[in-house]
């Protein structure tokens, strides 16, 4: 997935990409044009991060995975899956 921002010539934005992974996934690769920070959370206690709502009133551990960047200008955001329970044989 990439993630594609255009800040103008003299704006400054500060972008959040979040991604909710079930349970036993693999956090994906996140890479930008800038520094970033990367913060991932498991059902914290007290908070709505690294948690997942089917319905309403019930919630459900899930992994929380948000980069956070500032963009000034055109810059772009990576974000790679690996698929990690393909068959091994087709």
């Amino acid at each position: 997935m990439i993630d594609e921002i255009d800040a103008g010539q003299h704006a400054s934005l500060e972008v959040h990409v979040h991604w909710l992974l079930p349970e036993d996934a693999p956090s994906p690769e996140i890479t930008s044009d800038g520094a970033g920070r990367l913060d991932i959370v498991r059902a914290e206690v007290d908070s709505v991060m690294g948690w997942r709502a089917l319905r309403y009133g019930e919630k459900q551990a899930a992994t929380s995975v948000t980069y956070v960047t500032r963009v000034t200008g055109h810059h772009m955001i990576r974000s790679r899956f690996l698929a990690t329970n393909l068959p091994t044989t087709l």
